[in-house]
């Protein structure tokens, strides 16, 4: 066989599998954008909101996937054992009502699982871990609405954390 036609022969094998590879991607692009089982975060939601809607009495479904950013204004561990880590932080953001006057809206927010354990540290140390959320620190986290809990502030929306970062 001449070298050309063995080119030719591996050009269009190249051309062949490049083709049921791009088949292959867009079709596993249309079926997970088709799947209504994959959630996907309310970006309209903010604490604001949030917390107008748990007061208003029309929260939104328990399970909604969110992302909010706030400041973490309060922190608590639950429970210590890094196995089992719970831990809480109350995330905060303002907002101007007019030119003089400021409405804080707050959240609650649960940590749970060893992936969360140096968050919230069960002592004080007089190094800071990196992974540790800082009083006071601007903080990014997913995670889904899991309904409301009263507090002595009054009724406060409770989100689960699937990820948290320092802003």
């Amino acid at each position: 066989m001449p070298l050309n036609f063995k080119i030719m022969v591996m050009k269009k094998q190249a051309i062949k599998i490049s083709a049921v590879f791009f088949i292959f991607m867009v079709l596993t692009c249309f079926t997970v954008a088709a799947d209504p089982a994959v959630n996907m975060a309310d970006l309209s939601i903010t604490i604001k909101t949030l917390a107008d809607a748990v007061k208003a009495g029309s929260p939104p479904e328990p399970g909604t996937q969110v992302i909010l950013n706030g400041t973490a204004i309060s922190r608590l561990v639950i429970e210590p054992d890094p196995a089992n880590f719970t831990g809480q932080i109350i995330l905060a953001n303002g907002s101007w009502v007019n030119s003089n006057q400021v409405v804080m809206n707050k959240c609650i927010v649960l940590l749970s699982g060893a992936k969360f354990s140096k968050t919230i540290p069960v002592r004080r140390s007089r190094t800071v871990d990196p992974e540790e959320i800082v009083l006071n620190s601007e903080i990014l986290i997913t995670g889904y609405f899991a309904g409301s809990a009263e507090t002595e502030e009054g009724l406060l929306p409770v989100v689960v954390a699937t990820g948290i970062r320092k802003l």
